[in-house]
């Protein structure tokens, strides 16, 4: 018992480092333990990012979000990367179109709430240091 006390207890610091990430909530990535490497992100690679004051604000208010350690109070979210520095990409008329494949962005959520929409339409390349980030 004391064992896995003290595991539990290593795992939250470490979830508190951003050195490791937990999983044990969220549907949109599978469950498990994500340990930050060092390295060039790659696409379908996980990254962890903290949100923008106004997305978080939101998530926390439909209780998609808990408390956490990033700047604006939440905690990190980790997503899979499917744009890299040298994508092409265009946001237009609900899709999001990267490589060559369209991704509709959702207009409601798991339960069926109609979601605010945060983004805006444009077109261009991907910059050196931007990823996104999709579901």
């Amino acid at each position: 018992m004391k064992w896995l006390l003290l595991i539990l207890f290593c795992l939250i610091v470490l979830n508190s480092t951003h050195k490791i990430y937990i999983n044990i909530f969220s549907h949109s990535l599978p469950y498990g333990a994500y340990v930050m490497v060092k390295g060039y992100p790659q696409r379908g690679n996980y990254a962890s990012s903290c949100l923008t004051q106004e997305i978080a604000r939101y998530g926390i208010a439909r209780s998609y979000l808990v408390q956490g350690n990033c700047d604006t109070g939440t905690v990190l979210v980790l997503k899979m990367i499917k744009g890299i520095p040298g994508d092409h990409f265009q946001v237009k008329n609900g899709l999001l179109e990267l490589n060559g494949h369209s991704y509709p962005i959702m207009r409601y959520d798991s339960s069926a709430r109609v979601l605010k929409s945060f983004y805006k339409e444009k077109e261009g390349v991907f910059r050196e240091r931007e990823i996104y980030f999709i579901k």
